[in-house]
C-alpha cells in the first residue's frame, strides 16, 4: 500500500503507517500524501496545535501537559502548518471545530494553541531511533493540516510517557487567541 492509500483509509493513521513499515524511516514524509497538498512539510516550518480540553494543560495554564500528545500513538496529532494559514484563520478554524463538536453534542471550547517547530519534532530520538514523523495530510477544507505520528507501533507505557514528556519540553507556551 502506498502512502496516499494509507491516508485515504481515514483510519488510525499512525498505526496504519507503522504497519506499512514506514514508521522507522518516515519515508512518507518525503512525498505529499494528500491530493490537496501544498507540498511536503519542511524542517523550517512551524506548526500550531489547538487545545480543546483543560485536561491537556498544566495546572498553571501556561503549557500543554502530556495528555495533549496522546493522539501521536493512534490517529495522529492534528496540527496546522503556520505558513498556510492567513492572519485570523487559526481562530476561525478553532471556531469551526468547536461548532462541529457541538453538533456531536460535545461541550467544547478552545483553550488556546501552542507552537511546535518541525525541526525539533524531527530531532526527537530515543535509543538512537527517530521517534516522530510528520505527514502532510491536507484536506480540501483545511490545506494547512498535517499529522504527527510516533514511529513505534505500540510503545509501552513508560516509553509513551518519555515521548510525551519530550514533546512537552519542545512545545511552546500555550497562547490565547487575543495574544497573537
Amino acid at each position: 500500500m502506498n502512502c496516499q492509500q494509507v491516508v485515504a483509509r481515514k483510519g488510525r493513521l499512525c498505526e496504519d503507517m507503522a504497519s506499512t513499515g514506514d514508521s522507522k524511516k518516515c519515508r512518507c514524509e518525503g512525498e505529499s500524501v494528500s491530493h490537496h497538498s501544498p507540498g511536503v512539510v519542511h524542517s523550517h516550518e512551524s506548526l500550531y496545535r489547538l487545545i480543546f480540553s483543560p485536561q491537556q494543560i498544566e495546572p498553571d495554564g501556561t503549557r500543554p501537559n502530556i495528555r495533549a500528545f496522546d493522539d501521536i500513538f493512534s490517529i495522529g496529532l492534528s496540527v496546522d502548518r503556520a505558513g498556510y494559514l492567513l492572519p485570523g484563520q487559526l481562530n476561525q478554524l478553532a471556531e469551526s471545530l468547536i461548532e462541529i463538536r457541538r453538533r456531536r453534542e460535545v461541550h467544547s471550547c478552545c483553550e488556546g494553541y501552542f507552537i511546535l517547530k518541525v525541526n525539533d519534532i524531527r530531532n526527537v530520538f530515543l535509543n538512537n531511533e527517530r521517534l516522530l514523523c510528520i505527514y502532510d495530510t491536507s484536506r480540501s477544507d483545511r490545506v494547512s493540516h498535517a499529522d504527527v505520528c510516533c514511529t513505534q507501533i505500540k510503545p509501552l507505557g513508560s516509553e509513551k510517557s518519555k515521548i510525551r514528556n519530550i514533546l512537552c519540553q519542545i512545545a511552546g507556551q500555550l497562547m490565547a487567541f487575543n495574544e497573537n
